[in-house]
């Protein structure tokens, strides 16, 4: 099993954790097999991996449910944690004290669940229904 973490630097497992998963330049690869770990940074040449890497798991301080959707519908399971670094993450998702981050209430509707057009709701503020700011935009669908 392959994990991806989003860290703020090039330190390894004793990198912190960057809290938002699109604003990181590192992201460290962790292969639960073998125990190694490389830590890939957007200023890398392109070409410098040799193949890409399939990750089956995220593991972050939280995501937004628009990436939550695109992770989920690859088949890539997402957990949270409030580890400060790499490797205490990896330590608590083994230890099962990482929440696996789900989509709530999807299945139908405007894509929010199949609540009303007028509700309140979180993954798209329950506006603009009319206007297409739910539906394919919310990640609910």
């Amino acid at each position: 099993m392959k994990i991806c973490i989003p860290v703020s630097g090039p330190e390894g497992l004793d990198a912190k954790l960057h809290p938002e998963f699109t604003e990181t330049e590192h992201l460290l690869v962790f292969d639960a097999e073998s125990g190694e770990h490389r830590t890939f940074s957007h200023g890398e040449p392109e070409g410098s991996a040799e193949e890409p890497i399939a990750v089956d798991v995220v593991l972050c301080a939280g995501m937004a449910p628009q990436l939550l959707q695109a992770f989920s519908d690859q088949g890539i399971h997402v957990f949270a944690t409030e580890a400060e670094t790499a490797g205490l993450a990896l330590m608590a998702l083994q230890n099962g004290d990482a929440e696996e981050l789900v989509l709530e209430g999807c299945g139908g509707g405007c894509g929010c669940g199949g609540h009303s057009d007028d509700e309140d709701h979180e993954c798209c503020g329950g506006e603009n229904h009319s206007e297409g700011g739910c539906g394919g935009g919310c990640g609910c669908h």
